[in-house]
């Protein structure tokens, strides 16, 4: 059964690199910075604000992924102005930010010394796949407790896809497209609904003299759950495929990330990966009482992976 979603991982891959591409996007004024950073009240929530703006316009326009130069500056400008007001601000412990986190948007840029990433010139094709992700693809950071306390001990990534019904669901954004060809239905033989692909981190968490706090991640397991309405398929989701990372983290499965700014509803993280600068915008809805169970899809689950390195001692995901 597991080769049936072997299309399903290729169409990850695709979104994943289609929407690194830039798009034609129209200019929108931005909100007036001196407007905004004239008063002394309250400087770091005028800073959010117009932070959120940027990140929310520049998404709508580029995608999660921004990779246009104009765009990427214009969004680190942004960032690196509420990083500054907020220095003086009570640090918030790690574990203000246990719970479920949005990508709201990314940049990856070289570092000073090294040259640009070429990109490949704007056309519609590539604005209609990155409207698509918007719509389509979701990116989940899950900061979890597996111990019943305050201490951060585990970090999934939850990678979730909705598959579109048609071709012109995806290429929305190219002119005059027949309608012939808009309506025509993407193959879907097994009816997917819904499918998610969780990467499992051990987690720790210490302090930094560059930030607010430094996490270290382990990646120790991934999983593949998927929902459905054919016969073959739990119209719930269910887990079809996870495997145990014994061995990778010893060469590819660590990673590390800075946290510079945390409140209640938005979070920046910075991590380098060799000569590229990374920065994410990480949002989510304000805080409920975690490990209570509820009707929002994105809950504190049981275990995931238990210790062992065979397929059998997966535990069901709960995703």
């Amino acid at each position: 059964m597991r080769f049936y979603f072997a299309p399903l991982l290729i169409a990850y891959a695709t979104l994943a690199v289609s929407a690194f591409q830039p798009l034609t996007t129209t200019t929108k004024t931005p909100l007036a910075r001196t407007s905004l950073f004239s008063s002394s009240v309250d400087l770091t929530v005028s800073a959010k604000t117009y932070l959120l703006d940027v990140a929310e316009r520049l998404k709508s326009q580029n995608g999660v992924f921004i990779v246009d130069p104009k765009a990427q500056d214009e969004l680190q400008k942004a960032v690196q102005e509420l990083e500054q007001q907020s220095q003086t601000m009570k640090s918030p412990g790690p574990e203000a930010y246990l719970g479920d986190w949005t990508l709201l948007c990314t940049v990856a840029t070289p570092k000073s010394n090294f040259p640009p990433i070429p990109i490949l010139p704007n056309n519609p094709i590539r604005e209609s796949i990155a409207q698509a992700s918007n719509q389509y693809v979701k990116v989940v950071q899950r900061i979890r407790s597996d111990n019943n306390s305050q201490t951060v001990n585990r970090v999934d990534h939850v990678i979730e896809y909705q598959p579109p019904d048609q071709i012109g669901n995806v290429l929305s954004a190219i002119p005059n497209l027949p309608e012939a060809i808009a309506k025509l239905k993407l193959p879907n033989p097994l009816q997917v609904s819904k499918s998610k692909v969780v990467l499992c981190h051990q987690a720790q968490v210490s302090p930094s003299d560059s930030s607010l706090f430094t996490t270290k991640l382990t990646l120790t397991s991934v999983v593949l759950n998927v929902a459905g309405t054919s016969a073959m398929l739990d119209p719930q989701g269910a887990d079809v495929w996870g495997v145990n990372l014994p061995g990778v983290q010893d060469v590819l499965g660590r990673d590390t990330f800075e946290t510079t700014y945390l409140d209640d509803t938005l979070r920046i993280s910075r991590t380098q990966a060799g000569f590229i600068d990374q920065l994410r915008l990480f949002v989510r809805d304000p805080p409920t009482v975690f490990g209570e169970k509820e009707d929002d899809e994105y809950v504190v689950v049981s275990e995931l992976v238990d210790e062992g390195d065979a397929d059998e001692d997966l535990a069901p995901s709960d995703y």
